[in-house]
């Protein structure tokens, strides 16, 4: 059921206020390079703070970091986007003080808890309610799954940021008709060669007597075409430019690292440490994501031999531990068929083999979660018809699921790993079981609580967003799905 009109409203007052606001009539490409300049600034009090944290060891200061960088990289693609569709080149206003920029930014990033609450509520995954005469919109957002959805939150904010999923990807694959994955992985590490080298500042502590070295000061830097036509095509995919949010195409765009070079005149600009980053742990998983947003055809193809080498490793590391392995394993009347089939003496093993893209939005979140939770039911609807005591388990290449992936998991006796577990899972499949639960965030120790309201200003308007069905909390005029 769509959002209803009451809360379209309020959504197109909202872009109304957005685009009436003064600071679009910056020229375009002074506007862009005081978005990157207060992020360089910004990013480097984050990592002032997280060093600080790293050498207290201060778990609480590093959360706080993640969480900042989080928010910061929202704020900045918005106020990008925003830059190329609502300044123009010509305009004559004048450059924004760091005041002006801070505002857009942090408009920014509580405009995308919007949009993702209206993607949600229009596919009828949250509630929307509106209170005229309060102005809020409060989301609600259903409830909790599993009895400890909080501590699966906490632990993801925790882990997300340093966790990559596993590289099932060959350099000569073709990910897209342009450029191969060895085109893309050539292209960012030549930036991140480039991008070290102009970082010439250091950032040093002095804390406890001794001088240590922190890390390097960010900079601007512009790139230059490539000489190659294919890595030219990676850099244009990579670039932010005006044509990438004209329209709808702007909504395709979701995660700062998926464009991180940015179109500033007749060049292009990026900030030395969003390319180290997306040089470094994270680069495959982007690599993934800039080829299905540029060419979904040519992913799609490509993608067969991911899921073939899943299979692959699997088979290795279980038959490394004595198992005997059925890949493709074909059940009949009715006919099903499943990933692995795996025996060894008296244990029988079922696997159902999910690869999966980096998810960087809630609506991404949903994506991956109802793949998985095919495979969950899968599994759990084939598992009676293998000897009893065999055990079932979902396998992703690195991604754990969620509340909504595991109340499932619970529901069906049929756990979430991922390559990264396989080792364990093919040691001793049962006893695995309470390992996997435990690096999803399940901790036995602690008693379950509920994810707290949270609440933000944004053009006007307070959102809230209400873990709760929308009937224990109703407010003001329904404004749902």
């Amino acid at each position: 059921m769509p959002v209803s009109m009451q809360v379209r409203r309020v959504e197109t007052e909202i872009d109304h206020s957005i685009a009436a606001l003064q600071v679009w009539n910056t020229p375009r490409e002074t506007l862009l390079r005081a978005i990157l300049e207060y992020y360089r600034d910004e990013i480097e009090l984050v990592f002032t703070r997280a060093s600080v944290g790293l050498q207290l060891n201060d778990a609480t200061e590093l959360e706080s970091g993640f969480g900042r960088e989080r928010d910061l990289h929202a704020g900045v693609l918005q106020a990008l986007k925003w830059a190329m569709e609502l300044s123009s080149p010509y305009s004559e206003g004048a450059s924004p003080n760091v005041e002006v920029v801070h505002e857009v930014i942090d408009l920014g990033w509580r405009y995308e808890v919007l949009v993702d609450a209206l993607k949600m509520a229009n596919h009828d995954r949250v509630a929307i309610a509106v209170d005229n005469a309060t102005r809020t919109l409060t989301v609600y957002e259903g409830g909790d799954r599993t009895g400890v959805d909080a501590q699966l939150v906490a632990h993801q904010h925790r882990t997300l940021p340093l966790h990559a999923q596993v590289p099932l990807i060959a350099d000569e694959d073709q990910l897209t008709t342009k450029w191969t994955a060895g085109d893309f992985r050539r292209v960012i590490g030549r930036l991140a060669t480039v991008a070290t080298n102009v970082e010439s500042e250091e950032v040093v502590s002095t804390f406890g007597g001794r001088e240590t070295s922190l890390f390097n000061r960010p900079v601007i830097f512009e790139i230059a075409d490539a000489p190659e036509a294919a890595e030219q095509a990676v850099l244009e995919d990579l670039t932010l430019t005006a044509d990438k949010v004209a329209g709808l195409n702007k909504w395709r765009l979701a995660s700062w690292m998926d464009v991180p070079l940015v179109a500033v005149g007749l060049g292009r600009l990026a900030v030395s440490n969003i390319v180290k980053a997306l040089a470094g742990l994270v680069r495959d998983d982007y690599m993934l994501r800039v080829a299905i947003r540029s060419d979904e055809k040519q992913y799609v193809q490509a993608s067969e031999l991911r899921a073939n080498r899943m299979i692959d490793a699997c088979r290795t590391c279980l038959e490394a531990y004595g198992w005997k392995v059925r890949p493709k394993w074909k059940l009949t009347d009715p006919d099903r068929e499943v990933d692995i089939y795996a025996t060894r003496e008296e244990r029988h093993l079922v696997l159902s083999l999910k690869s999966t893209l980096r998810p960087e939005t809630p609506w991404e979140v949903l994506k991956r979660n109802e793949d998985v939770m095919k495979g969950i039911s899968h599994t759990g609807e084939t598992l009676h018809r293998f000897p009893e005591g065999a055990v079932g388990l979902v396998v992703t290449d690195g991604y754990r699921g969620d509340y909504t992936t595991w109340a499932a998991a619970l529901a069906r006796s049929v756990m979430i790993g991922t390559l990264e577990d396989m080792g364990d899972i093919a040691m001793d499949p049962t006893a695995s079981l309470v390992l996997l639960t435990s690096r999803a965030g399940f901790d036995g120790n602690s008693q379950g609580s509920p994810i707290p309201d949270r609440e933000l200003e944004l053009a006007g308007w307070t959102l809230r967003l209400v873990d709760a069905p929308e009937q224990s909390h109703r407010t003001g005029d329904h404004g749902g799905p």
